[in-house]
């Protein structure tokens, strides 16, 4: 009866069923989280091929002369700054969705640590839970 008490005091006021409900919860959120913190990481892959693209792309048009290396007209002043304009834009913007991304991915991985330690903190308390009911079932 003593061992009975004091498991339940482990417990506090959650019955079994509540830690067994809330392990679930967190098991969810985290795959969840998971998911979304893998499609950003594909993202920022993508935008870091993109950036690289965009800065190889620039530098190509400082250096050409005669024909445009995008669409193999006439280059000149004028285009090569329409272009240069319109990269350094699709640049600037990119940078900016990168850095909104990686902030997002951070925030999602220490979301992730908060869960797996309130996992690891309630899973003991599930064999507690479970230690209880099969002490009430002998007693019945």
């Amino acid at each position: 009866m003593e061992n009975l008490r004091q498991l339940k005091e482990k417990l506090g006021d959650k019955s079994p069923e509540d830690i067994k409900k809330l392990l679930e919860e967190l098991e969810t959120k985290k795959t969840t989280i998971e998911e979304e913190r893998n499609e950003i990481t594909q993202r920022i892959g993508e935008l870091k091929n993109k950036i690289g693209d965009l800065k190889t792309a620039i530098e190509e048009l400082k250096k050409a002369k005669g024909k445009c290396p995008v669409c193999g007209r006439e280059l000149t002043d004028e285009h090569r700054e329409e272009l240069l304009s319109k990269y350094h834009l699709d640049l600037n913007n990119s940078k900016n969705t990168l850095a909104k991304l990686i902030d997002r991915k951070s925030e999602l991985e220490r979301e992730l640590r908060r869960i797996d330690m309130e996992i690891k903190r309630l899973t003991p308390l599930l064999t507690v839970a479970e230690q209880i009911r099969s002490i009430e079932e002998e007693l019945n």
